[in-house]
């Protein structure tokens, strides 16, 4: 049997083909998502990044026909969301759970009502299915939230760099690109961590990123580090070996 397809517009992302399987569980056209998110290859993006059990076929009407196509359910669309490099992927998530899944959830489950059926029995499955979609739409909320706050501070991170990662790149170590900042008057060292003078500071060449962890009696601390934006990134690889400045 065909899926009932539902299709979201969005005139930055382009069209979300959508299917509610009969758990109540959201899908969503892998393919779609993948070039909303600028993969080039759908197959090789669920490959590498989204388990094999967030993935299914579904029986999909196309433009050449009835076709079997890859659908992902939540999981998996966050795990391509966070694996994307668009600046983008960040507006697409805001998208589809402040109005593509809230759409879809608002009417519920569904029913087929039998010819011997009375109104009264009618009635009390349709609250039966009302109770059960609700419950599923909290425990998908409860398991999924943790995964959609992972996906908000992986993209928040999207296009910057660590000095280690910077410093690999120059054949140095952490500690020697920073030191050597340090002697160009490039970056200092304050309370706890290394700040831009002003000058730099002004050219958007980095952002303060804010790492929390429990320590072993369970208290929580947080630590702000300087991590590298492209243009900074650019500019100490033009500063310090311009020959492979890109």
């Amino acid at each position: 049997m065909t899926n009932q397809i539902q299709i979201f517009k969005n005139q930055e992302f382009g069209a979300i083909r959508t299917v509610t399987d009969g758990q109540g569980e959201v899908l969503f056209c892998a393919k779609d998502v993948c070039d909303a998110l600028g993969y080039n290859n759908s197959r090789d993006a669920l490959r590498k990044h989204v388990e094999k059990g967030d993935v299914a076929k579904c029986d999909t009407p196309t433009t050449s026909g009835n076709q079997f196509m890859t659908f992902t359910n939540e999981s998996g669309l966050y795990a391509l969301i966070f694996s994307s490099k668009l600046e983008s992927a960040k507006r697409f998530k805001h998208w589809v759970t402040g109005e593509v899944l809230p759409s879809i959830r608002k009417q519920g489950g569904y029913m087929m009502a039998r010819p011997d059926e009375s109104d009264e029995v009618i009635m009390a499955r349709a609250l039966q299915i009302m109770q059960a979609t609700l419950q599923r739409r909290d425990e998908q909320i409860a398991k999924l939230q943790p995964r959609a706050d992972y996906a908000d501070q992986v993209l928040d991170s999207i296009s910057c760099f660590t000095t280690t990662q910077i410093g690999k790149e120059l054949n140095m170590t952490a500690q020697e690109l920073n030191r050597l900042l340090c002697e160009m008057h490039i970056q200092y060292w304050q309370s706890g961590q290394y700040l831009l003078y002003a000058d730099y500071a002004r050219q958007g060449y980095a952002k303060n990123r804010t790492h929390s962890h429990k320590s072993f009696n369970g208290n929580l601390h947080t630590h702000t580090y300087l991590v590298w934006t492209e243009r900074g990134r650019d500019f100490i690889h033009r500063l310090l070996n311009p020959k492979c400045a890109n």
